[in-house]
Order: C-alpha cells, then structure tokens, then sequence
C-alpha cells in the first residue's frame, strides 16, 4: 500500500452484509504488512443459527475485542442507546471513543462504520469524527451506509469513495 497525500479520506460505501467490513480488515492487513502503523476499530458481526446477535468492536492498534452492540432480545438489560436492531453498551462506545482519541497521529486510521448515531444523535464515535477531522494521518478509510452519502459528501467534498 502506497501512502500519499496527507489527510486523504476514502469512504467506504455499501448495505449490510455488503463487504465492507472485509475491505477495512483486507485495507488493515496489507497496510500493516508493508510497515504502516494503522489505528480505528472495525465492527464484526457474531452470529448464531445463522442470524446476527452481536457485533464486536476490535481495537486495530491492540487487538483488544469488545461487545459492542446485541439484539435487544438477545440483551439481558435494556441497551439506553438502541437503533432500530442493535442495543449499544455504552461503556464499549466510551471505549471506542477513547481508542479513537488517540489514534492519531497514524499512518493508515480505519472507522467501521459511522453511522446514525454519530450523525442524528451525536453520540457513537464521535471521536472518530474528530480524528478524521485532525487530518493526521495519510489515510483513513471510513465504512457508511448508502443513506448517508448526501450528508457526508457535504462534509466531506474531496473524499473518495469506494462504492460496494
């Protein structure tokens, strides 16, 4: 992997289950083996009879693994940050907000995914916001969903786009 200009954002653009958490850990991986420092958290889905019950947020820097969000049928509490499907634990978000906080300055940061919570309701990742932001780094690769194009693009008017 080629790093060039500083602050460059790609986003990566599909519905669930389309590939984009693969394209962030795939980008990771081969930033990684050319020498690069990569920072962010990716979000895997947990599955059981085949149906997603959880998903977890894995730190890039460390490897360190945690619950972030489960079905609310599958909570034992109720979640008090909940979309639609997922009930979030919010110690795992202030987690995530502090894995955010400080990674930057990178080479390669990784944010999989922002989302409604970040952009509707302020809360999430919004670290990772301002760590996109900073421009301190020489890439960051960002998966969203189709429904926030508009928005982000008018944030954001010089990122690319990878659309799965």
């Amino acid at each position: 992997m080629t790093l060039s200009p500083e602050g460059l954002i790609t986003f990566i653009c599909g519905e669930k289950e389309s590939g984009k958490t693969s394209r962030c850990l795939q980008i990771a991986s081969e930033a990684l083996g050319a020498g690069h420092r990569v920072s962010g958290i990716v979000c895997e889905h947990i599955y059981e009879n085949g149906q997603r019950i959880a998903i977890t947020a894995k730190n890039l820097g460390d490897g360190e693994n945690r619950t972030l969000a489960r079905r609310p049928e599958a909570s034992r509490e109720a979640a008090t940050i909940q979309t639609a499907h997922w009930g979030f634990d919010e110690s795992v978000l202030a987690w995530g907000n502090e894995v955010f906080g400080r990674a930057v300055p990178t080479d390669v940061l990784i944010v999989d995914e922002i989302g409604i919570l970040e952009f509707e309701r302020n809360q999430g990742w919004l670290l990772a916001i301002q760590a996109l932001e900073s421009g301190k780094y020489s890439r960051a690769f960002v998966s969203l969903r189709p429904s926030l194009v508009s928005l982000v693009k008018k944030r954001w008017p010089t990122a690319n786009w990878i659309s799965l």
